[in-house]
């Protein structure tokens, strides 16, 4: 999507394809839907329970088929299809992954090898804050508290602060949302303010208590 915003006015046209109920899922349908009706205020083309099927074309693409069988062309195609942590060599080693692939670390960064550390997009690490036991987040935020916190570890000082999850982002440099925690396992939300203007706080609970998970602003 941030990709698809810094486009608009250079491209003649810009067509997002999401196999999603609405964009940025994460965030809820509530925010994915104004987000996408944001978009299409702007020029941009999304698409909505639709994927990708084949690339047309040979040495150059000319276009994208959709499993639903419309054809869009197109002069560039950018895929986001995430991460798959290049861990492979690993397996049948005395580092443990997880289903997934990812390297399965306890609290102080340390895989199940002694004295071998591991941090950053390619572990499934603890959100202590959220008595989580382990989980993957791809986003440099959390890699670089990664590596402050593992200095600690390494020399056998207490952390100053634990890890919280903080993540971004900006569209066509004018609207954006801000997020803060993790929402696993939340709930019921509530939301002060207005969403479908983007000028909103939208916090995350769990269990009825009045413990938070997170919030989600503009």
């Amino acid at each position: 999507m941030e990709i698809a915003s810094s486009l608009v006015g250079i491209a003649e046209s810009v067509t997002v394809v999401c196999n999603t109920d609405e964009p940025l899922p994460a965030l809820g349908p509530d925010i994915g839907c104004v987000i996408r009706n944001r978009f299409e205020a702007k020029g941009v083309r999304v698409l909505v329970k639709e994927e990708a099927a084949c690339l047309e074309g040979g040495d150059v693409v000319l276009g994208v088929t959709l499993k639903s069988g419309l054809t869009l062309a197109a002069d560039v195609v950018i895929a986001g299809i995430g991460v798959v942590p290049p861990t492979d060599w690993l397996k049948g080693t005395c580092i443990e992954l997880d289903e997934r692939g990812f390297i399965k670390v306890d609290h102080l960064f340390r895989t199940t090898a002694d004295w071998v550390y591991a941090i950053g997009d390619a572990v499934s690490a603890p959100l202590p804050l959220w008595d989580i036991e382990s989980l993957n987040i791809q986003h440099f935020q959390t890699a670089q508290a990664h590596g402050q916190l593992l200095g600690y570890s390494i020399v056998g000082r207490p952390y100053p602060t634990q890890l919280v999850p903080f993540f971004w982002t900006l569209f066509f440099f004018e609207f954006g949302v801000r997020f803060a925690g993790c929402a696993q396992g939340s709930s019921h939300v509530i939301v002060h303010g207005n969403i479908a203007d983007l000028n909103f706080v939208k916090y995350y609970f769990k269990n009825e208590s009045d413990d938070w998970l997170a919030w989600l602003d503009k």
